[in-house]
């Protein structure tokens, strides 16, 4: 019985008028190896991906080791032309994918992982700064998974390798199913050594290129750019309000809003101080951001990765991001009142959009050949969300997360016009009544310089949590 069978098999595409499969039959025994050639856009990919179980023949059959392939499956392995490796992940958990899904001892995968790395001259960590170097754990990886079940396998050959040539010239692309133990090192392109310098840590992204050196200019930069900005603004202040310029009443000098700083600080106003009004104002902002978070996240995956979360949550999203809070803020307080959950729900609802759609946007992104990746190393739907896609679309949520931030921090203040008693927005309300102007241009002052370092935290998480963005 032939090993992989495709008999007059036929690929249609949506929207195209020819298809791009057309009765094509193919066999494969136990230990052939077989060569795909031909133009760029006459089958090679299409023929692979029925074999791999990504796309269903419009006719035909497709079937290995007599059983009909309708899935991609751990009995087939794919190679990927651009390597589709994980970037969240070193090289030695790139290698050990397959097994952790099939819920192998940690210990056991890297021992497994280092020791396929150490095979093809990648060892621990692995890695190097070239794009060869991106297929060796790509290659180990293929060899880490389905080879271990004894299953048929499926190979794409990718570009770097020693007959890479042949793929330029005529689009070559490889389908076979190699003997019972393969040399991997025969097909990892193996040929120069690495230095030392060259091998990164075991924690490292051995695939993410670092980011170019900003081209600094000899003789000014943006921050110092920046801070001679900053100071031209308060010495126009400073002067305006010496001369007269402005009355006081309107305009106070930086001098009398630096002191009344200091006064709310450690005396307060309307009963309390600066920071238990800060408290309270960034209490509102957090828990309003945790529950758009909670409700914004699910609601963005579903848009991305259902037509039918798209259709029932987009016109939703829609509706509600362009209208202003103050606008809402009265139907608000008469369904729930005055309370303290009124105030968080207002920030919430401001903070809703930005973070399903940035989380929608991130889902869309994701790259396909990632998830078949997942998916023929043996990946349930749930382990392709968990392990896949939440991570490639975690830089989007993040941006989300920041925009969201900068809505809420504006919302705040129309929040905290309900029947509130304390909180940066009506501390800045109170004082605007009595015309305490100096209280107001302070209170905006803080507003602004806790958004500037919440801003300045997220973007070193970023950096933390998501060192590949961008770069990949």
């Amino acid at each position: 019985m032939p090993t992989l069978s495709l008999n007059q098999v036929t690929v249609r595409y949506d929207g195209e008028p020819r298809p791009a499969i057309g009765s094509t039959s193919l066999t494969l025994d136990t230990g052939d190896f077989v060569v795909l050639t031909g133009r760029s856009g006459c089958g090679k990919t299409s023929l692979l991906n029925v074999a791999a179980g990504f796309i269903t023949p419009s006719s035909g059959t497709a079937g290995i080791d007599g059983r009909s392939i309708a899935t991609p499956g751990a009995d087939r392995a794919v190679v990927f032309q651009n390597d589709a490796l994980f970037p969240w992940l070193s090289a030695r958990d790139n290698v050990s994918f397959a097994l952790r899904m099939r819920g192998v001892p940690k210990a056991e995968r890297d021992r497994r992982a280092d020791e396929l790395l150490e095979r093809v001259r990648l060892p621990k960590a692995g890695g190097n700064a070239g794009h060869r170097d991106r297929l060796r754990p790509a290659l180990c990886r293929w060899r880490a998974g389905p080879v271990d079940q004894g299953g048929q396998r499926l190979y794409r050959r990718p570009g770097g390798t020693r007959r890479r040539h042949l793929r330029r010239r005529a689009g070559m692309s490889a389908l076979f199913r190699p003997m019972a133990r393969p040399d991997l090192e025969r097909l990892a392109p193996f040929d120069t050594e690495l230095s030392d310098h060259d091998r990164p840590d075991a924690l490292s992204v051995p695939w993410s290129r670092p980011a170019p050196e900003p081209t600094r200019s000899k003789r000014w930069s943006v921050r110092w750019i920046s801070v001679a900005t900053i100071i031209v603004v308060l010495a126009a202040w400073a002067l305006t309000a010496a001369l007269g310029i402005v009355s006081p009443v309107f305009l106070p000098s930086p001098a009398a809003v630096t002191a009344k700083f200091v006064s709310v600080a450690t005396e307060g106003f309307v009963d309390s101080t600066l920071l238990e009004h800060l408290g309270v104002s960034l209490a509102r902002v957090f828990a309003a951001l945790i529950a758009s978070l909670i409700v914004g996240v699910p609601v963005g995956i579903a848009i991305g990765m259902s037509t039918v979360g798209r259709g029932i949550f987009d016109p939703l999203l829609e509706f509600l991001r362009p209208i202003p809070p103050l606008a809402y803020l009265p139907l608000i307080i008469i369904w729930f009142g005055i309370g303290e959950p009124s105030k968080v729900l207002v920030i919430a609802i401001a903070m809703l959009a930005p973070i399903a759609l940035s989380t929608a946007a991130g889902v869309k992104g994701v790259n396909r050949e990632r998830i078949n990746a997942a998916r023929s190393l043996g990946a349930t739907r749930r382990q392709v969300l968990a392990h896949v896609v939440l991570p490639s679309a975690l830089p989007s949520i993040l941006t989300g997360l920041r925009i969201a931030l900068g809505t809420g921090w504006t919302t705040l203040v129309a929040a905290e016009l309900i029947a509130a008693t304390q909180g940066l927005g009506f501390m800045i309300q109170s004082a605007a009544q009595f015309l305490v102007t100096d209280v107001v241009i302070m209170g905006i002052v803080v507003i602004a310089g806790v958004a500037f370092l919440l801003e300045f935290a997220i973007r070193r998480i970023e950096a933390v949590l998501v060192p590949w963005a961008g770069r990949d």
